[in-house]
Order: C-alpha cells, then sequence, then structure tokens
C-alpha cells in the first residue's frame, strides 16, 4: 500500500512523480508519533520521566527518533534547480517556521501562567534568530536544504562523499560554529547523506528472511548499546550518536518492511497501522508544529478536569488526542482557505 505524494510534509519528495517508498513513510510516521509521546512525559501530577522502566524508554527512543527524521530527508532529497528547490523551501518549511515560532516567542514572552520555561522578549528573538527557536528541526533541515545542494556538486564521487562526512564529523564536533546551528546542522547532515545513498538500494536492504532479520537486529541493538554508553563520555561524540541514530534507524526499517509485508497479505490489523503512520507521515510538519500548543491544551484538561494520574494513561491520551487534534484540523479545517493553508504549510505556495 503506497500513500499519494503529499505537499503537506517536509519530508515529502520535491517531485510529485517520484515514487513514495511505504517503508519511509512508515518511518517518518513512526518518528514523529514518537517525538509527540517523548513531549507527552510529565512531571505533574507524577514525575513520569523518572519512573524507573519509563525513563529507560525514554531515554532509548530520544537517542534516535528525530535524528530518523534527518535519514528520512536524505532518503526523499531531491535537487535538480537549486532557485526552485530553495524557494519551494522557503514556502514549505521557512514560512511555517516564522509564523510558529514568533506566536512562541510571543507566548514565552507574554504567556504568563501558561507557559512552562519563560524568556524575556529580546533573549527568545536572540533563539529565535540564531539557534532556531523551539522550532529547531525546521530550522536545521533549512540549513541543510541551503547547503548541501552546493556540497553535492563538489562532493560528487563516492571518495569525495566519505571526505564529506568526515569533515563534517570534525565540524560538528569542534568547529563550535553554533550560530545558525552550523555544528548541529553537520552532525544531523552525516546522517541526511546516508539516508540519501541507502535509498537507491532499498530493494536489497529488504529483508529476505526472518533469520537474516533478526541477526541484523540484534546486531544493531549491540551497536546502539555500545554506542549509547560511550556517548558523552569520550570524544567525538558525533560519529557515536551517528552510529545510535542509523542502528535503531536499521531497526526500524526492518520493522517498517515487515509491516508493509504482512499489509500487503491482507492482515487487516498491519494494513490499519500503516494507514495510521502515512497520516501521521502526510501530516508530520503539520503534527510537529501544533505540538506544544496542544500539549498544553490536552495538559490542563486531562490533568485538572480529570484528574488523570496514572502514567500510562497520561501518556496513552497526551499523544492520541494530540495526534488526532493536529489530523482532524488539517483534514477538516486549515485546508480551507489558502493563507492559513500557506502558513501551516499546506500548501507550497500561494498561487
Amino acid at each position: 500500500m503506497t500513500t499519494p505524494p503529499s505537499e503537506a510534509s517536509v519530508l515529502s519528495s520535491t517531485a510529485n512523480s517520484k515514487k513514495r517508498i511505504v517503508e519511509i513513510d512508515t518511518m517518518r510516521g513512526i518518528a514523529i508519533i514518537l517525538m509527540v509521546l517523548g513531549h507527552s512525559f510529565l512531571v505533574y501530577p507524577i514525575d513520569i520521566f523518572h519512573l524507573p522502566g519509563y525513563y529507560e524508554f525514554h531515554r532509548w527512543f530520544y537517542t534516535f527518533h528525530m535524528g530518523m527524521l534527518f535519514v528520512v530527508a536524505g532518503a526523499v532529497y531531491s535537487c535538480k534547480d537549486y532557485k526552485t528547490f530553495i524557494t519551494k523551501k522557503i514556502h514549505r518549511i521557512l514560512v511555517p517556521y516564522v509564523f510558529f515560532d514568533v506566536i512562541s516567542v510571543l507566548s514565552r514572552s507574554f504567556g504568563g501562567l501558561f507557559v512552562n520555561n519563560h524568556a524575556n522578549l529580546p533573549k527568545a528573538a536572540f533563539y529565535f534568530f540564531f539557534y532556531g527557536g523551539d522550532y529547531w528541526f525546521l530550522y536545521t533541515i533549512f540549513v541543510i536544504f541551503l547547503i548541501y545542494p552546493l556540497l553535492e556538486k563538489f562532493f560528487n564521487e563516492p571518495w569525495k562523499e566519505v571526505a564529506l562526512l568526515l569533515a563534517l564529523f570534525v565540524v560538528a564536533d569542534y568547529s563550535h560554529l553554533h550560530y545558525f546551528r552550523i555544528s548541529n546542522a553537520a552532525s544531523y547532515l552525516t546522517v541526511f547523506i546516508v539516508g540519501k545513498y541507502a535509498v537507491k538500494r532499498i530493494d536489497t536492504l529488504r529483508p529476505s528472511s526472518h533469520s537474516k532479520s533478526l541477526l541484523i537486529i540484534i546486531a544493531m541493538s549491540a551497536i546502539w548499546a555500545v554506542t549509547n554508553y560511550y556517548y558523552k563520555h569520550v570524544l567525538p561524540t558525533t560519529i557515536l550518536n551517528f552510529f545510535r541514530i542509523m542502528s535503531m534507524s536499521v531497526v526500524t526499517f526492518i520493522f517498517a518492511s515487515y509491516l508493509s509485508k504482512w499489509a500487503s497479505k491482507g492482515n487487516k490489523i498491519s494494513q490499519k497501522a500503516q494507514d495510521i503512520l502515512a497520516l501521521c507521515s502526510k501530516y508530520s510538519l503539520q503534527i510537529y508544529l501544533f505540538d506544544a500548543f496542544w500539549m498544553v491544551l490536552i495538559r490542563s484538561v486531562i490533568i485538572n478536569i480529570f484528574h488523570l494520574s496514572h502514567p500510562i494513561a497520561i501518556l496513552f491520551f497526551m499523544t492520541t488526542i494530540n495526534i488526532a487534534s493536529t489530523l482532524l484540523l488539517c483534514i477538516f479545517v486549515l485546508q480551507k482557505n489558502k493563507w492559513v493553508a500557506w502558513l501551516t504549510g499546506l500548501r507550497s505556495s500561494l498561487k
């Protein structure tokens, strides 16, 4: 089962005619759900974040879920004309980023009791312009889209691409170019590039047998465990983070491949799961944009009105209501007005 091309997603193909790869959409859907789930770990009325088991689970998927979005971005990357490419990215990424982060800056400065982590206006504005504000992913991926098509023209042979990867590891760890998230972009550009080349071998990467898949999962889990253990305890750290992201991305890809296989054989549970993940993938940008706003509202309702205190109930309702609310908003409301659709990334232009 495949999903139709979507201009709504930041990570969608720049060419509508480009064939969709169901595993890539599934991986994006999983990653964006994990993002919402991660933000659902509250400290009030119960400190879910530090509960045994919950803490370890949270720390595990936080090591790779956003990084996997950069892998997916590389997998769907296509730039044939730089000017056209950047113009589209300005509409799809920069416009929603500016619109939502300005709201975030004003909320942090003047939001009162409705906002945690208050910041005065000059400080919040400085962080917005130079560090990406609260929507750091959009800021970072836009920086990558600005520079990589230019780098790609020079590093156009395998050995040059390897040299570029090595240079990126050095820049990420030792350059201290934190303004405009240059170091951060260099770090995530490494997995972006791997995603770009891995998708070209997608047919050979799909699991051919259960035993082989199991061995790969065990190997990738071991790589993750080792690199995660040494992460932040040794230098350089970027290469360790690279392996944490890529190892779990491989495991997720194997799961996505099996889900696709089971769905194609008529398994209704797999079909439904794949449909939900495809929908989350299609509207991944909007889920990311509205996440913080829904979190404040949903948290207030389920804690102050319904008095939920069980950690599983809190995580379930905050995650599912958040995602469902955004999906319904996108499908039935936001697309009705071209200006609203443009500001929220549902239209690639106002034409």
